[in-house]
């Protein structure tokens, strides 16, 4: 990421929101590339279900491993309520300014952000 942050994880499924729309991969997955506008990152490890809400990326697929590239991610365990909120509140602003034209990326970071936002309320 642009941020420097490396996050790994060994596991034997994840689930990825990309562009095409959601995708489960399991070892020995077939090859592919696919854009993550905005979208979650949701796998298993011991502990439970871990998630990551993913901004401006890529995901690349190998049979043995996968590489998610992003500009942003939001681990729910290092996320400010409060901060969050006057991010949504102040990016839902910068959507209405647009009306009918809003760019698609942003109304897609706005749709995950409040999502991200209604299941750390939970």
């Amino acid at each position: 990421s642009a941020s420097g942050r490396y996050h790994q994880v060994d596991t034997q499924e994840i689930y990825v929101e990309t562009d095409d729309g959601d995708i489960g991969i399991l070892p020995g997955h077939q090859p592919e590339f696919h854009l993550v506008t905005a979208g979650f990152v949701r796998w298993k490890e011991e502990e439970g279900e871990k998630e990551l809400a993913v901004f401006d990326g890529f995901l690349q697929i190998e049979p043995d491993v996968v590489r998610i590239g992003c500009k942003e991610a939001l681990k729910r365990e290092e996320v400010n309520v409060s901060e969050l909120e006057k991010k949504v509140e102040e990016l839902e602003e910068s959507v209405k300014s647009y009306g009918e034209e809003a760019p698609v990326e942003e109304e897609e970071k706005l749709r995950v952000l409040k999502e991200f936002l209604r299941r750390l309320k939970q």
